[in-house]
């Protein structure tokens, strides 16, 4: 018997690899399509026991056509009384594989339609009626350019579906592609397997499924060949015996940890639902946990196989990009002689995994050109940073001046202080002497001088001899070439950049524990304010598991540092649509899933006074006095933020806490507030020692409910 078995571009050699195990001679291989021979046996173990073909067809004829009107006429010449009867249902699919007369796969697949119900009613006075899902007999029809092929499609649907899926979530991974890639990864059964963003867990059934010896199809409820005229009902049921003592005998073996772990909390229950139905919950364990916290507790190497976001689910290609990079940090860190394969759409991104690649393979899921990449983690590098900076003890004597001095006094206070504390970046100088009117900060290896605009009366020849001396002064201090130096200067035009501009220019600020993408020190247009490190720091070591509401916090740290503090849940309000796609950025780089976090796109007064969630911690950061509510509406922060500490307040849980910080020159709690509130000022132990002077403004208070207005309010 002639058949072809269709699949995955990509996945031919897999199937034709399984073909061969059911005795079947194949002939041929094109894209998505093996071409194979043998007994009706051959094609009964396909269908039940492939796990990567999509169809298994059994060819009933080919011929040339040179028009629609030739594929309706050799379809009418088949003899499909021999194969289902006028009290059968029938659906008939149309392929189209290269370009050709028929150029409509649903008008291919109704002329097909039409000539089968036209050779009924000639032949036996009545014709079969037609049911789109689940037909006694589905027709299959290739049109490969000039040439048509027509079968009996013995799946009857796509092998796929195993019948344990009962919910997923976005974009899940076919089972045939989860069980090649299982496949491919070389996983040998034997040794552990962990999936860090297991979804719905189809790789893990997968692997159970090959793990158990289990024929893919038995959990199937239809099959196209049970309603064929030609099936062998006893060679069938023979099968599903041998399939379950097979899969019997395998339940005796010792199996391997398979773990799976994914940020999305509804992505656990599918998964979890999914397990159960496979009969795998005492074999597979899945829990939620974000992959900033993967951790590997396995004392054995084993294999990490995983199909990571690659821009459909992040909707940003830009924090996928950083979501990879941490992933890679991790498998370094924490999988370092494991086994890693990765199956992704965005292969352009995958150095960022930090992986020895020593394989690749083009896989199309859909219509998506993937590749599924297999090595082993790359050694890794300490992080450099500021411990590369070093002071350059060969300066000539007329090289010595008062503000090299300077510089050398506030590097040597300064550097051993941010690098004990983790920090990337610290400010070096900011108008110490006062014929050097700039800033410095150190972020990262490179050196930020911002000029500030000259006083009244100098002259702009001056204020340029005083800034050459500063840039050159710098470079000799610490042996540094030119483009480790970025300059703004005072009367240099800032144009505000265009849409999507700056993002490929962010760079990174490591801040103790979390990472934060900016643009440059100079770059208002993505704020991030150092001055408030010492805040976001207090935000992630207290915050444990509660929940967490950020206020008017534009740059979005507060948030990412709560929810690597263990935050179970986060609500931000008060960003704008810029700030928000930073943000969302940031949460990839640190590994942490954005769906389990709310970002509200509503005036934050309104909220709060709709709001009925409580929250253990919430953060209030207000950085400029007024904020636009909507066209017409302005919020004053001078003389309204006592109602909106009010109204957040009283959102506070039991025990609950609130942070006001303010960078408003002049900025005080009302009186009011300080009466009626615990009201603590830590405005001095959040404070910064490299940055006295952008200290001045900055004020900040821990505010808790007293009990004695809990008592006047109950």
């Amino acid at each position: 018997m002639d058949f072809i078995s269709t699949c995955g571009t990509g996945l031919e050699d897999l199937v034709a690899g399984e073909l061969k195990n059911f005795s079947a001679g194949v002939s041929s291989s094109s894209r998505g399509m093996i071409r194979w021979v043998g007994p009706l046996e051959a094609g009964y173990r396909a269908c039940l026991w492939s796990r990567f073909s999509s169809r298994v067809v059994l060819v009933l004829s080919e011929f040339e056509i040179g028009d629609t009107d030739d594929l309706y006429e050799g379809a009418k010449s088949t003899t499909w009384e021999d194969h289902f009867s006028t009290r059968d249902s029938f659906a008939v699919d149309c392929i189209l594989s290269a370009p050709g007369p028929v150029t409509n796969s649903m008008f291919g697949a109704l002329r097909i339609k039409d000539a089968i119900a036209d050779r009924f009613r000639e032949g036996q006075g009545s014709r079969p009626s037609v049911q789109v899902q689940r037909p006694s007999v589905r027709v299959y029809l290739q049109v490969h350019g000039n040439r048509a092929l027509i079968g009996i499609d013995l799946s009857g649907e796509g092998q796929h579906r195993r019948g344990y899926r009962a919910a997923s979530g976005p974009a899940p991974l076919k089972e045939n592609l989860a069980a090649a890639i299982i496949a491919l990864s070389g996983w040998d059964g034997e040794t552990p397997l962990l999936d860090p963003m297991c979804g719905s867990a189809t790789l893990l059934i997968e692997a159970a499924l090959m793990r158990a010896d289990s024929a893919p199809g038995l959990g199937r409820s239809y099959f196209g060949l049970t309603g064929w005229g030609g099936h062998q009902r006893e060679l069938w049921e023979e099968l599903i015996g041998e399939a379950m003592e097979r899969e019997a005998v395998s339940q005796q073996q010792t199996w391997p940890p398979l773990i799976g772990y994914d940020g999305d909390r509804t992505a656990v229950r599918a998964a979890r639902k999914n397990i159960n139905r496979a009969g795998f919950e005492d074999r597979i364990s899945v829990e939620q946990q974000e992959i900033h916290g993967l951790k590997n507790s396995l004392e054995q190497p084993g294999f990490l196989v995983c199909n990571p976001p690659y821009g459909e689910r992040l909707s940003d290609s830009q924090a996928v990009k950083h979501l990879y990079r941490h992933m890679g940090e991790c498998f370094q860190r924490e999988f370092s002689d494991w086994r890693i394969t990765l199956f992704t759409a965005a292969p352009d991104y995958a150095d960022r995994f930090k992986i020895r690649f020593d394989s690749s393979t083009k896989i199309f899921n859909g219509p998506l050109a993937c590749r599924l990449f297999s090595g082993t983690p790359l050694p890794m590098q300490e992080n450099a940073e500021l411990k590369v900076w070093r002071l350059n003890d060969r300066l000539d004597e007329e090289e010595r001046t008062e503000l090299s001095n300077r510089l050398t006094k506030n590097f040597r206070k300064l550097h051993p202080w941010a690098v004990a504390q983790n920090l990337d970046w610290f400010r070096l100088y900011d108008r110490d002497l006062p014929q050097f009117n700039v800033a410095i900060d150190m972020v990262g290896n490179q050196l930020y001088i911002k000029e500030f605009r000259p006083p009244p009366g100098k002259t702009t020849r001056l204020a340029d001899e005083r800034f050459s001396q500063v840039t050159h002064t710098v470079r000799s201090l610490f042996d540094i070439s030119r483009d480790r130096v970025a300059v703004n200067r005072s009367r240099a035009p800032q144009a505000a950049p265009k849409k999507g501009s700056g993002r490929q220019n962010l760079f990174e600020l490591r801040e103790g524990k979390p990472l934060f993408l900016i643009g440059s020190v100079n770059d208002r247009w993505l704020p991030f304010f150092p001055e408030q490190r010492f805040v976001r720091q207090l935000i992630g070591e207290t915050i444990s598991q509660g929940r967490f509401l950020s206020l008017y916090d534009s740059s979005g740290g507060a948030t990412v540092s709560a929810v690597l503090g263990g935050a179970r849940k986060t609500v931000t309000i008060g960003v704008s649509d810029r700030d928000e796609e930073t943000l969302s950025m940031n949460f990839s780089r640190n590994g942490l899933y954005p769906g389990n976090h709310d970002i509200v796109k509503d005036d934050v007064m309104a909220w709060l006074k709709k709001n009925n969630e409580p929250f253990d911690l919430i953060y209030v950061c207000f950085r400029q006095k007024r904020y636009r509510l909507s066209k017409s509406s302005i919020f004053d922060v001078l003389s309204g933020h006592r109602h909106l500490l009010d109204r957040a307040l009283a959102d506070l849980t039991d025990g609950g806490r609130l942070i006001v910080s303010s960078l408003i020159a002049g900025f005080e709690l009302d009186s009011s507030v300080l009466k009626k509130y615990n009201c603590r000022d830590i405005s001095r132990a959040m404070s910064s020692p490299d940055l006295p002077r952008e200290g001045r403004n900055f004020r900040c208070w821990e505010i808790t409910r007293s009990e004695v207005d809990e008592s006047e309010t109950s």
